[in-house]
């Protein structure tokens, strides 16, 4: 009985044989992700006109609808629409860290505001390690 040899399973060193196995793979993978690309954003424009007709009919009863987002609570609130952009450029003017936009869904602007707080993101200062850069963390002295 001959004995196998136990060593390093040596790879296939030919690179195209690999690229022409791997080639009908790669095609279906490229034309399923198209595919799916075409129909989400199929379903999200659908869903948008549902959102944009749902918003229509608040217009008709002179109402908008706005959106506060503060950290993890959103709040929705009615208002009405002729003194809207009054109470947007009082409201930001009493509130500096808010900003204010239209929504877009899906490439259709829906005509809801969204208002959204905004946070400074803060840095702790050391002082047993001054050397170090505030903004990357790194050390003067690696440069």
């Amino acid at each position: 009985m001959k004995k196998l040899k136990r060593g390093r399973k040596k790879g296939s060193t030919n690179v195209v044989n690999t690229l022409k196995g791997l080639t009908p793979l790669l095609y279906s993978l490229a034309i399923a992700s198209t595919g799916i690309g075409i129909m989400s954003r199929a379903i999200s424009e659908m869903f948008g006109e549902e959102i944009k007709i749902r918003l229509l009919e608040f217009k008709l009863m002179n109402v908008i609808e706005i959106e506060k987002r503060d950290r993890n609570k959103v709040v929705i609130e009615y208002y009405k629409l002729r003194e809207i952009n009054k109470y947007i450029k009082n409201f930001l003017k009493r509130n500096p860290k808010w900003k204010s936009e239209k929504e877009n869904y899906a490439g259709i602007i829906t005509g809801r505001i969204i208002l959204t707080r905004i946070y400074r993101s803060y840095y702790k200062k050391r002082d047993d390690e001054e050397d170090i850069c505030p903004k990357c963390g790194r050390y003067y002295e690696d440069d």
